[in-house]
């Protein structure tokens, strides 16, 4: 059998087992191989073999786990084909039990614990998990709930809050509150008084606060640049050779207050640092250098700004706590009330969210010793990825699991602390730090020998990054060698200047072509930008080659036309830059391609350059879903249907694409009495003073909306939309818009988010709140995309995306987007309680005295995930990394810190190393002067040669364009090519399976006459043939989304489904239907086929197909489309596909399973021929499954069946089908 080659580093991990493993994995180095390596060393065959479900492997997100128990699978596989003979049972057994294999999220893992011990967690044992949106919306619900009570109660600590902050202001921040529960508990300060907690403040400040401050103001940008100023600058006049001594003095001085700082004495030294950092009295030629004056006299301006900052935060703090504090107390008693209504909702719904998963199951391990050591006694191996990015709970989890053998092999945890940039979910690195901390040195291991990247480009982030994270700092080391040394790795895409049209350049980029085709108003746009995001832009003056102004906004928009150009540069370049793991070198190709971003907010930006170009690209991830025009669209419809007397929503309904009605249109409407809605459902003629065109516009609208609303307490909200979009053609008209493709994307994304929240039981008027909700505060959700992800086009997403991937060729966009600094949000701290910021009448930024303390340290940690994002986007990187921005110049304006970081350590304008660019002296990761990376820097637009077919710009016209020029166009006639076809019997036809058993020789209704009527089942003749019909579609509807478990436990998920089922309906049926619905049902549990479908290998459910179907033997040659929907189709354990097809109609007693098959012969016929369509090959049988009191199978069985056959059987229901049309025409 085949060993692979180990590093020595892999080798370490692979077998140092007496003691736990914490392995500190770079970017690119393989983790994902030794975890699998590792997790089947342990399944080796051998006296130290584990049992499979004795090993937990814990991922960061589901795909992770798909991938690693896919890695398993194939490496049993490959085992099974090249061990021994002796050992083939052994890999094949494990093969048939990997499915069992405990590999799985942190929230699976958790589920499985709470589900196993759900009496003792205090849940229904059939709980099930709250989407995130749903649960959302149920918090909200809570919140108000809670301060509605609280109002009408007049309770004090809500009435307090209320006259403080008011009731709008009260609800957003109790809502921020409420979603840190799990950081608190609420009962440590449920009889604390306000002079206690005012204790406790002041003894964290003085043991973390006081100390955080100091240090924080030691990183501060403006005193570092202060202290090197006045390291290096030198004086000519004994004046101001003073003034440097007692700077450099209070520097030391403030250094020196890091072991014990004494608030006062801190602020006597900035009001003395202030004082003396000023240039009154001191010429230009007393500094050593000319140019340090005007450096010395900005330099010092900022020093005065902070150190006045600074001593108003000092002061602050030494303000009387107590009154702070009782509301911190009220604070937590107002969100302690929306908490516990938020608890009884789910109780009362028998459901969890996320967070749950992990709080119950760290509280149940933490109070039920008897389940914690049954947990931990069940783990023999505990092996955790990307621990970097998890909470202070999952700690706890894994070492109550661990328990004594915390450190003695028990634990094999895998993270990179450079790789955290997960805050925002509520993930520590600390976390990872101290565990790691906790485990012997000779378990502490590093995996830094990189597989991924070119050397050059390993070597450019080792010598940027030390520079940044400082002696902790692990290298990575490259696996190979760099091949093509003459080929830059990196590139400085600056965007400094306008693009200057050059018409001997071909297929370069028009500069003609508008940058914002299609968007809204240039100028305005660049205004709600500047002031949205960058603010510091505004005032500068200073002007483009074009002569407009360089905001923000438009040096973005030079950037994104400069990284097009490149990209087209790079596409027509017939050099090989791609390296491929296993074969030759190769040119780029779209797919190789991804532009990453810190943030999404203006990606329509680069979009936009790329359509212009005509580049295709995917779009993977973003927060803008609730900020884009359709999901507006479809909220106003949603809101017209919840509330027909809207006016509001209307208006925004009716100048949508839905009817494109003009404002003078709605004006003349809401101009009259009784206003837009009693006008616009009117009679026609009663509107006056309307042209024909807008009154069959009127009629429309009104029929269509009509129809809607008569419909909307009876079909399911997903359904209403994708109606309202067929009879309007919405998605025809928003597909000629400008980014039409996302536009559509986006609506169906849209749909399907109604789905769920059908799924779920949620309300119409509840998705209404929740989307409007997420439209004011512009919840995170993606984008849609607009390619499949597999397609060759250029990527864009965000960092964060991009964790785990490697791309041959990675932009990283947007490169001086300005770091913005948030305010402390409302916020629970597990030992200081809730610290929310004072109101203020005049809207002025507010401090709270202790909460400023915590607004520095996460300040502090802020800027540290900031860089390591960084860190993260430049190591996807394989052949080709490009830094881009648009800027001013090299010396106007301000940088972001990625900027200022990378100017540090690169000279920005050429590439070259700064101090020491030829032989890297003092750059410990340079070990000789060929590891310097050779950078590409552009200094104008890129220019490229297209070698293709030129490509001609098309413009696209919005809609109203489109219908402006049809308007003013003269008509023709038609081509003879393009006239009219007549649709008589040539034309092309759809037919349902359905369609055609109706016209079956041997139908059903010919089988049921020959059986006496007397014998037919009591139970079901009793029944209506609605009755009947609802009968059957609810039982569809709940096996539609069972999964199959032991016999017992499919009873209760098929009845908990049937109630879901029936809370879904407008409706909810019950008596006769619903009896017999529930006993069908048991008695299907208790079935083989449960047993069979929980072992499929694969299971479809309600499979939808098209048959493109030729009629032969006719003249013309007829084209007909056969559609259906396979209720299951599954695959056995031989590889073998099977057809189910549910059936509740009624039984006579004593018929054969061949009459019984015989009236279904075609619709299965037609579902194998599907099959064998999609898979090439015939299915093994098909079954019917009757569900009665007792289910009976039917089964046919195909082996025997040739395709022929099958064609046949469907070609004469076919010409039965013609032969009865033809015959009722006459």
């Amino acid at each position: 059998m085949s060993t692979p080659r180990y590093t020595p580093q892999q080798t370490r991990a692979l077998t140092e087992k007496s003691v736990s493993i914490a392995l500190s994995a770079g970017a690119g180095c393989g983790k994902t191989f030794v975890l699998t390596r590792r997790f089947l060393g342990y399944l080796k065959p051998g006296p130290e073999q584990y049992p499979l479900t004795s090993l937990v492997a814990i991922t960061f997100t589901d795909k992770a786990a798909r991938e690693m128990r896919d890695r398993v699978r194939a490496t049993c596989l490959q085992r099974v084909r090249e061990c021994p003979p002796e050992e083939a049972d052994h890999w094949l057994s494990l093969l048939r039990d990997l499915d069992r294999a405990r590999i799985s999220t942190i929230h699976s893992f958790c589920g499985n614990i709470l589900r196993s011990h759900a009496i003792a967690s205090g849940l229904d044992p059939e709980f099930t998990t709250l989407e995130a949106s749903v649960a959302d919306s149920l918090l909200r619900q809570s919140i108000e709930a809670s301060a509605t009570r609280l109002l009408v109660n007049d309770q004090p600590a809500f009435r307090l809050l209320a006259v403080d902050y008011g009731i709008e202001k009260l609800l957003e921040s109790s809502g921020i509150l409420v979603r840190q529960r799990q950081l608190i508990s609420l009962a440590d300060f449920a009889e604390m008084t306000a002079e206690e907690l005012a204790g406790i403040w002041h003894r964290w400040l003085k043991e973390t606060g006081w100390p955080a401050f100091v240090r924080q103001i030691e990183h501060q940008r403006t005193f570092v640049r202060l202290s090197e100023f006045i390291s290096r600058t030198s004086a000519n006049s004994p004046k101001l050779d003073e003034k440097l001594k007692i700077l450099r003095q209070i520097m030391e001085q403030l250094k020196s207050q890091q072991d014990s700082p004494e608030p006062g004495r801190l602020a006597e030294l900035f009001a003395e640092l202030s004082l003396q950092a000023r240039v009154v009295g001191v010429k230009p030629d007393h500094w050593g250098s000319p140019d340090d004056h005007e450096l010395a006299k900005e330099l010092f301006t900022q020093v005065r700004d902070d150190c006045k900052k600074l001593i108003e935060t000092i002061q602050l703090a030494q303000t009387e706590f107590v009154p702070y504090a009782e509301k911190s107390l009220a604070w937590l008693s107002v969100a302690g009330e929306s908490i516990r209504d938020y608890e009884l909702i789910k109780k009362s719904r028998a459901c969890v969210d996320f967070d749950d998963l992990l709080v119950l199951s760290r509280d149940l391990l933490r109070n039920d010793l008897t389940v914690r050591q049954a947990l931990s006694r069940s783990i023999r191996v505990l092996m955790v990825d990307e621990f970097q990015d998890t909470d202070p709970v999952q700690a706890d989890l894994v070492e109550m699991i661990c328990g004594k053998e915390l450190t003695t092999g028990k634990l094999f945890l895998v993270g990179d602390q450079k790789q955290s940039i997960y805050r925002f979910r509520g993930a520590d690195p600390l976390v990872f730090r101290s565990l790691k901390s906790k485990i012997p040195a000779a378990g502490q291991l590093p995996l830094t020998i990189n597989f991924r990247s070119q050397p050059p480009i390993l070597h450019f982030v080792n010598i940027l990054f030390r520079r940044v994270m400082g002696a902790d700092y692990e290298a990575l080391e490259p696996s190979f060698a760099d091949e093509k040394p003459e080929l830059e790795r990196i590139e400085f895409l600056w965007a400094t200047t306008d693009v200057v049209e050059n018409k001997a350049v071909q297929g370069s980029i028009p500069s003609t072509v508008p940058l914002a085709q299609g968007l809204a108003d240039e100028q305005a746009r660049d205004a709600a930008d500047a002031e949205s995001q960058d603010v510091e832009n505004i005032d500068d003056d200073s002007r483009s080659d074009s002569g407009e102004k360089q905001t923000a906004p438009f040096l973005r928009r030079r950037e994104a036309d400069w990284i097009a150009r490149r990209i087209l540069e790079l596409l027509a370049d017939p050099t090989p830059r791609i390296r491929e793991k296993s074969g030759p070198w190769r040119t780029i190709v779209p797919g190789d391609i991804t532009i990453l971003f810190r943030a999404l907010t203006n990606l329509e930006v680069y979009e936009q350059a790329l359509e212009a170009a005509g580049i295709d690209y995917y779009v993977a991830g973003g927060r803008a879903f609730f900020a884009q025009q359709e999901i507006y669209d479809l909220a106003h419809l949603c809101q017209f249907l919840d509330d027909p007397e809207d006016g509001f929503s209307l208006v925004g309904l009716l100048r949508s694409p839905f009817f494109c009605f003009s404002d003078p249109l709605i004006h003349r409407l809401a101009s009259r009495a009784g206003g837009i809605t009693q006008s616009l459902f009117a009679e026609a003629s009663v509107v006056s003073g309307l042209s024909p065109e807008e009154t069959a516009q009127v009629q429309f609208a009104a029929q269509t909306l009509g129809s809607l609303v008569e419909q909307r307490d009876h079909w399911p909200l997903a359904r209403i939309i994708r109606r309202a979009l067929e009879l309007t053609g919405y998605e025809a008209i928003v597909s000629q818009e400008f980014l039409g493709s996302r536009k559509l994307a986006n609506v169906h994304k849209a749909i399907e988010l109604a789905r769920q929240f059908d799924l779920a039981g949620g309300s119409r008027a509840a998705f209404v709140t929740q989307l409007r909700e997420s439209i004011d505060q512009e919840s995170r959700e993606e984008l849609a995309a607009t390619h499949p992800e597999s397609s060759s086009v250029v990527r864009l997403m965000s960092i964060h995306q991009s964790k785990g991937l490697e791309f041959p060729v990675v932009f990283v966009a947007d490169m001086n987007r300005p770091r913005k600094t948030e305010s402390l949000p409302p916020t629970l701290h597990p030992q200081l309680g809730a610290l929310v910021t004072p109101s203020n009448p005049l809207g002025e930024r507010q401090k709270h005295p202790v909460g400023q303390f915590i607004e520095i340290m996460e300040e502090a940690a802020s800027l540290e995930e900031y860089q390591r994002l960084l860190y993260v986007a430049a190591t996807r990187a394989r052949d080709l990394l490009i830094l881009s921005a648009g800027i001013k110049g090299f010396d106007e304006g301000k940088f972001s810190p990625w900027m200022l970081v990378l100017k540090q350590v690169f000279h920005l304008e050429t590439g070259l190393l700064r101090n020491d660019p030829w032989f890297a002296s003092g750059h410990e990761d340079v070990k000789t002067p060929q590891e310097i990376p050779l950078i590409r820097t552009h200094h104008q637009p890129p220019q490229f040669i297209d070698h293709r077919v030129q490509r001609q710009g098309v413009h696209k016209l919005s809609f109203p364009q489109v219908w402006n020029e049809l308007e003013l166009a003269e008509s023709l006639p038609w081509p003879q090519l393009v006239a009219d076809v007549q649709r008589g019997a040539e034309g092309r036809r759809r037919l349902s399976v359905s369609r055609l058993e109706e016209f079956q020789e041997q139908s059903s209704s010919k089988l049921k006459s020959l059986v006496p009527a007397g014998e037919l089942e009591a139970h079901s003749a009793s029944l209506s043939r609605s009755d009947a019909e609802l009968l059957g579609e609810m039982i569809h509807g709940v096996l539609e989304r069972f999964e199959p478990r032991a016999a017992e436990e499919s009873e209760k998920a098929l009845l908990h489904r049937l109630w879901l089922w029936c809370q879904r309906q407008p409706a909810p049926p019950g008596g006769q239907i619903l009896e017999q619905a529930q006993q069908w049902l048991k008695t299907f549990a208790s079935t083989e086929l449960i047993d069979e479908l929980a072992m499929a290998s694969e299971l479809n459910r309600e499979l939808e197909f098209s048959l493109d179907w030729k009629m032969t033997g006719e003249e013309p040659k007829r084209e007909t489309e056969i559609y259906g929907l396979i209720d299951v189709l599954m695959k056995d354990s031989q590889d073998d596909w099977i057809i189910l097809d549910y059936k509740t109609s009624r039984l006579a007693a004593g018929v054969t399973d061949e009459l019984l098959l015989q009236p279904y012969r075609l619709q299965l016929g037609t579902y194998a021929l599907a099959v064998q369509r999609l898979f090439g090959r015939l299915p093994k049988k098909a079954e019917l499954i009757f569900m009665r009191p007792k289910p009976r199978r039917v089964v046919w069985n195909m082996e025997q069946v040739q395709v022929s056959d099958l064609e046949q059987l469907v070609t004469e229901a076919i010409h039965q089908l013609d032969a009865a049309q033809a015959s009722s025409s006459f």
